[in-house]
């Protein structure tokens, strides 16, 4: 007898964005997606930012599980009053429910592809940087590869930090079991926290914006998802303070996706000091420094391969380490630990 198999979930595209040390200030990026001779254009965040975006960032698209072949991305990096400044390309290769990372450089001025005529290195140009019709994203030729086609949707925001991510929604297997099966209790803080421990010098590590014993602080954040956060750092020095989950893993696990929000405000002078992790099964997934403050929400995420930690009961951990005593607060919400069975 054959075991019902699951639907396989859609694809998660993680584009890290890394920019040249003489790209202008970029506000906003705008991201022409293209598979299988569609296209859509994207913008990370959805409106500019108010200040300029610390390079390396990233954000995520989500691409329907069916899509494969080449997924092409040609990204311009627009200042405060929307003009290109910067551009970039790449290209990553999809299967059925992917998991992928591709980084992009900005280079400084806007891409010539898209202009109509054809430059130096040019192949073609049909007036945009969208691989439709019979020229690509970086206006050469077009071939047609194995692809069955579609766009990249959109999932995140542009971060100010090392890594985002979307999130990633599983689909319901025939056998009534999701492909995605989340892992984390109250991710969001916000229901019963008795499996979150926490390791502090005395203050406590989850905050509700409607507390009064102690009071909520009027430049603590207000929660990406009400009404609480976890709030690490600030005021302690040389410490290591940490908020953990113990989780277990299906047997059968492909893979684990951690994902969440982020918010760093720091006192310091954008030395790379103080540091928070993401932590999973002891290792030190990403890493945030008070360099990589910023002043919105924005989403980051990770994977790891499922062989290594399936059937294992493992720790989640945020962990921050503070130096000396100027202040650099670390929140983060919404964070998801999600394991795919789905072969």
């Amino acid at each position: 007898m054959v075991a019902p198999a699951c639907d396989k979930s859609d694809s998660v595209v993680i584009v890290k964005v890394t920019a040249e040390t003489d790209v202008a200030a970029v506000f906003q990026l705008r991201a022409l997606v293209s598979n299988g001779g569609d296209g859509q254009t994207r913008m990370f965040p959805a409106t500019p930012a108010a200040q300029a975006i610390a390079f390396d960032t990233a954000f995520s698209l989500t691409v329907p599980r069916d899509r494969t072949g080449a997924l092409d991305i040609a990204l311009d990096g627009l200042d405060a009053g929307g003009a290109i400044v910067a551009n970039g390309a790449g290209s990553v290769d999809l299967h059925v429910g992917d998991n992928v990372t591709v980084t992009i450089t900005l280079h400084t001025g806007a891409s010539l592809c898209g202009n109509r005529m054809i430059d130096a290195g040019e192949g073609c140009d049909d007036g945009d940087r969208l691989s439709n019709g019979d020229c690509d994203y970086v206006c050469q030729p077009r071939t047609t590869g194995p692809g069955t086609g579609g766009t990249g949707g959109a999932a995140g925001t542009g971060g100010t930090g090392t890594a985002g991510t979307g999130g990633m929604a599983g689909r319901g297997g025939t056998g009534g079991r999701p492909c995605m099966i989340e892992l984390l209790t109250s991710g969001g803080f916000d229901g019963d926290n008795a499996r979150w421990t926490s390791v502090t010098s005395g203050r406590p590590l989850i905050w509700d914006q409607n507390q009064t014993t102690p009071p909520f602080p009027s430049f603590v954040p207000a929660p990406q998802s009400p009404p609480r956060l976890a709030w690490l750092g600030y005021d302690v020095v040389s410490a290591q303070p940490v908020i953990r989950q113990s989780v277990t893993v299906p047997a059968d696990a492909l893979q684990v996706t951690i994902s969440g929000v982020y918010r760093i405000e720091t006192d310091e002078t954008g030395c790379k000091c103080d540091f928070a992790w993401v932590e999973f099964d002891g290792k030190q997934l990403i890493e945030w420094s008070a360099e990589n403050a910023n002043s919105d929400w924005a989403p980051f995420g990770t994977f790891v391969d499922g062989a290594g930690v399936a059937g294992r009961t493992v720790a989640l951990q945020l962990h921050a380490m503070m130096d000396d005593g100027v202040n650099t607060s670390f929140y983060f919400d919404s964070v998801s630990v999600t394991a795919n069975v789905c072969p």
